[in-house]
């Protein structure tokens, strides 16, 4: 949270409208602040390095090599040399030639490292005027790690969601491809044993997970799943028979008790993405989603006069404020998006692993849902052709419909839907539909041609990937400007994330399995 004496119109308590117009006391009345300031510093449990958990040495899910000389720009190069596998000579046969002897196969990659800061300013005044010495910088280090944590984490979620092989990537069901996916196409059971084998057949090897009651390592498969995705799963009646007869018959079984028991060799991890209350994208890499941030008017998004000629926007943030910051990027999660992993490497448009097909079609697909609560069409949902994902330079980050009633599955105005985009691809999803959604009411998920909602799931294994630490890690700096009365403090490190490598190339420590997504309380219409 920032503080600035100079202007207190940008972030943070600054945004509240129980703050003072006096430009004499910029902070309004002390006992506003310090009410906004509690508030403020209530943080919700946010989900910080969820993969921290997983790292460990060459048996882990992720190997963490430690190079304190690395600094910007600097590699860690790794060789891996194959097996040998040349038919053996028999009794008197000798080696005549170079053909007899087997050649050494190596294969090299790197790992970059780089840095990645974070720094909160505030002042002396601030602290001074809320009562609250000492007590805002105890705070702000403390949520200076929790979003390192977290961009560890999103990182590596968009490393194997986007940077991976062909190989590495499946569909549930078996289907080819996205819009061959419908709303039983969810991870379940049968899902997850395949997906196991797949691994299996890669050279994916279970990593160490653990240990029993006896000393013995635990080697398992890690199935990582969002709250959402298992939300199907525990549907899945092989799944609940397996609970029911497979675990204690008593309160000790994870029916009561929760959590979910081993699959075949695979525990389950559940990543629970929150849904925060912060400028910045919620949900996460695994189930793109956002908060509406604009409002509708004759069923044109944020259109400045409402013609069919119009280039019309999907703005993010859960309200027309948010919506209208520069900077934030609300729909970093959602496809044709440029992720930066490094300074020197930045996503294109078309090297995603799991969205390449989307890419080469030229745009997908989102839908926009409004609450069961909102004033207007409550639970009726939008269906809108996304062409571009792009944040200007300094600008606002939002979703470029395509032009005119092409962008928008039927107006509306006859009972009619979904005729002008992919020849009426999703009427199976009924009439329950609008083009009228309003900020802080209405949520922006993908969706296929089928309006199914799409999600992914891991499946990892052992040296799924590897984290380079180099001469920082988390490290926590501050510094002073103006006699001390303002302080800023900075977070870094020096890391990277990098796929394991065989020698052939491949990268056999994981998969992505695409699937739908069931929303628990959401008004999808099963598609079959």
């Amino acid at each position: 949270m920032a503080f600035h004496t100079s202007n207190v119109t940008g972030q943070g308590i600054a945004n509240s409208n129980a703050l003072s117009n006096d430009p004499a006391n910029a902070f309004g009345d002390a006992a506003s602040v310090r009410e906004l300031w509690r508030k403020g510093v209530e943080v919700y449990e946010q989900t910080t390095d969820f993969f921290a958990q997983m790292e460990g040495g060459s048996d882990a899910i992720i190997e963490t090599i430690a190079d304190t000389t690395k600094g910007r720009g600097q590699k860690i190069t790794f060789t891996q040399m194959a097996g040998l596998y040349n038919e053996p000579k028999h009794g008197d046969e000798l080696f005549n030639d170079g053909d007899d002897f087997e050649s050494i196969k190596l294969h090299s990659y790197d790992l970059s490292v780089d840095f990645l800061r974070h720094g909160v300013r505030y002042t002396e005044r601030a602290e001074e005027f809320m009562g609250m010495r000492g007590e805002i910088a105890v705070g702000i280090p403390r949520e200076l790690g929790k979003w390192m944590g977290r961009q560890k984490s999103e990182k590596l979620f968009m490393m194997f969601l986007h940077k991976g092989s062909a190989e590495n990537h499946i569909y549930a069901g078996d289907k080819a491809g996205y819009n061959s996916l419908v709303s039983a196409d969810t991870l379940d059971y049968d899902t997850i044993v395949a997906a196991n084998t797949q691994l299996a057949r890669l050279n994916g090897q279970p990593a160490k997970v653990g240990t029993d009651q006896a000393g013995n390592p635990i080697h398992r498969y890690c199935t990582v799943a969002t709250t959402d995705a298992l939300f199907s799963l525990e549907q899945d009646s092989d799944f609940k028979s397996l609970q029911e007869n497979a675990g204690p018959n008593a309160y000790s079984n994870v029916l009561f008790k929760g959590g979910y028991t081993d699959i075949r060799g695979n525990i389950i991890k559940k990543y629970n993405p929150i849904d925060h209350d912060g400028y910045g994208a919620i949900a996460s890499p695994l189930n793109p989603k956002a908060d509406l941030g604009c409002d509708t008017t004759d069923g044109f998004l944020n259109s400045s006069v409402g013609g069919a000629t119009d280039t019309d926007s999907i703005s993010g943030g859960g309200s027309t404020q948010a919506g209208a910051l520069s900077g934030k990027a609300y729909f970093k999660y959602f496809p044709l998006f440029q992720f930066k992993f490094l300074a020197t490497e930045t996503m294109t448009l078309e090297s995603s692993l799991v969205y390449a097909d989307l890419n080469t079609a030229g745009g997908f697909l989102v839908a926009v849902v409004n609450a069961p609560n909102a004033a207007v069409d409550p639970g009726k949902i939008g269906y809108y052709h996304v062409s571009a994902n792009l944040t200007t330079p300094g600008g606002v980050n939002k979703l470029t419909v395509t032009s005119g009633a092409t962008g928008r599955y039927g107006d509306g105005s006859d009972g009619t839907y979904f005729s002008n985009i992919n020849n009426g691809d999703v009427g199976a999803v009924g009439t329950n539909c609008t083009q009228t959604h309003s900020a802080g009411t209405s949520t922006i998920y993908f969706v296929n041609d089928h309006g199914v909602p799409i999600g992914h799931t891991l499946f990892l294994g052992k040296a799924a990937a590897r984290r380079g630490y180099g001469k920082y890690r988390n490290q926590r700096s501050s510094d002073d400007h103006e006699g001390g009365f303002v302080k800023d403090i900075f977070v870094t490190s020096v890391f990277g994330q990098e796929h394991c490598e065989d020698a052939a190339g491949r990268k056999p420590g994981y998969l992505v399995i695409s699937h739908a997504v069931q929303y628990a309380g959401v008004p999808f219409p099963n598609v079959s």
